[in-house]
């Protein structure tokens, strides 16, 4: 019997900051909708070998999972987790009862730190931080998936995760980067 990903997560926020991504937080935000696995960021802490250390220590503890690297999956040893998560800045845990995409570096996120998504957003009952809307919004606009992109446009204006229109996003963006933009959008992006 697989074990829940939600355990896997529990164990790794008994000593560290876990933000939700993904589906999952889409989920979390009020969104309905269904994921196939699980995306978190955890703590990058201060080199890839730290960051490694953990996740062996946790999958110690759950003998049936293993760790994979892009492309295609590729199962990795303990020795080379740090390695693969700099290359991609993620590594995948299978085993459990769906997959788990474990990230150092979301590429999503690439002009914001850990510390600064975490400063905004929400900690939960069991111990993750959920993204603020337009951290989550920014992160599925950045993939440049369709699927991403079609999770911030919802149809429900009562929720928090809604968007209007990506002009919002647009400006809150510039806000951020200080970047000047014409408020023209293209695929979901700043032009």
């Amino acid at each position: 019997m697989a074990i829940p990903v939600q355990t896997f997560i529990d164990r790794l926020t008994e000593t560290h900051r876990v933000v939700i991504l993904g589906g999952l937080a889409v989920i979390a935000h009020g969104y309905s909708r269904h994921t196939q696995d699980a995306d978190i960021w955890l703590d990058p802490l201060a080199t890839p070998e730290e960051w490694a250390d953990v996740l062996r220590k946790a999958r110690g503890e759950f003998p049936q999972t293993t760790i994979h690297r892009l492309p295609k999956w590729t199962e990795v040893s303990d020795s080379d987790i740090a390695a693969a998560a700099e290359e991609t800045g993620m590594v995948r845990i299978l085993g459990l009862h769906c997959p788990l995409d474990v990230f150092r570096r979301p590429n999503e996120f690439k002009e914001l730190g850990f510390e600064e998504v975490v400063g905004r957003a929400r900690k939960n009952s069991d111990g993750t931080y959920l993204p603020s809307p337009l951290d989550l919004i920014q992160s599925k606009l950045d993939t440049g998936r369709d699927k991403d992109y079609k999770d911030t446009r919802t149809s429900n204006t009562s929720s928090p995760w809604s968007v209007p229109n990506t002009k919002n996003v647009c400006r809150w963006r510039i806000w951020r980067t200080r970047r000047k933009c014409s408020g023209a959008t293209r695929n979901g992006r700043c032009c």
